[in-house]
């Protein structure tokens, strides 16, 4: 019987290095199946985070005075001139908290998110300080938040490592979940005067079976980021990516290989290095 094993296993390890000896290089990779890590690569590196910040500032807004989280918002001339992905929104106008935080999540929209740490936390500062205490709270030990919506700073970083805990924090939260499974939608300001389409920033989502999230991010410094979550017949595989190269393609060859590993053996517990 334990000859048997060795064979077994040694075929499993074969396979899982056949699997991925032609993966491109990436900053940080951590694979998480059915609960047990199965690949913690770089996991504790610190690295910058991109949007996937945003992910900490909507569990915020989700733990906020529900009058804070369901209020109308006026965005401020801070808000409308944010750089980078954004809705266009203009000084003045007013959203509901919701459709911002739904904004935030699904285009990731700067002005969207700046608007929504404004009024969640009073101004962007507290907000970040807010999310460097969910993460003090969460064990994210390695990870500092300098900007609400993960624009690139020098001292801001995190880790797949930490990261994994946000996403299992976020995932307590159903309406994170609703927002980052949904491929399209429309908000409008609170008068209805202006209507915006959102499209999701996740390519995943709608492409391969079973994906229902969670964060995409991206800036010069962080590279290609991604926080994927999927779920097939009982089985869950969480992916988290960091200055990734071909990320799409990388992640749908992961997210392949953990659903393979979860039906041939058992999932094994990771160890991070």
């Amino acid at each position: 019987m334990i000859p048997f094993l060795c064979v077994l296993f040694l075929l499993l390890g074969s396979a899982w290095s056949f699997a991925f000896q032609n993966e491109p290089a990436a900053g940080a990779v951590l694979l998480r199946v059915a609960g047990h890590v199965e690949i913690a690569d770089s996991a504790t590196r610190p690295l910058a985070p991109a949007s996937l910040a945003k992910l900490a500032l909507a569990v915020v807004v989700m733990e906020s005075d529900p009058a804070r989280r369901n209020g109308v918002v006026r965005i401020s001339r801070a808000a409308a001139n944010q750089t980078g992905s954004r809705l266009g929104l203009r000084e003045g106008e007013k959203l509901r908290s919701d459709d911002l935080l739904a904004a935030t999540l699904i285009v990731s929209a700067n002005d969207a998110c700046y608007a929504l740490a404004e009024h969640v936390a009073g101004s962007p500062r507290r907000a970040v300080n807010r999310m460097n205490k969910l993460a003090q709270r969460l064990g994210m030990a390695a990870t500092l938040f300098k900007d609400p919506c993960g624009h690139d700073h020098p001292s801001q970083k995190t880790t797949a490592k930490d990261l994994m805990l946000l996403a299992d924090a976020a995932m307590r939260h159903q309406r994170i979940l609703e927002l980052a499974a949904t491929r399209e939608m429309q908000v409008a300001t609170a008068d209805g005067g202006r209507l915006f389409s959102l499209k999701s920033t996740n390519h995943l989502l709608g492409v391969y079976p079973g994906v229902v999230g969670l964060k995409t991010g991206y800036t010069a410094r962080a590279g290609q980021c991604l926080i994927a979550l999927a779920r097939q017949d009982g089985v869950e595989v969480l992916l988290i990516l960091l200055a990734a190269e071909d990320r799409w393609e990388r992640a749908i060859r992961l997210l392949d290989a953990g659903f393979e590993m979860a039906q041939s053996h058992p999932p094994r517990d990771g160890s991070f290095q």
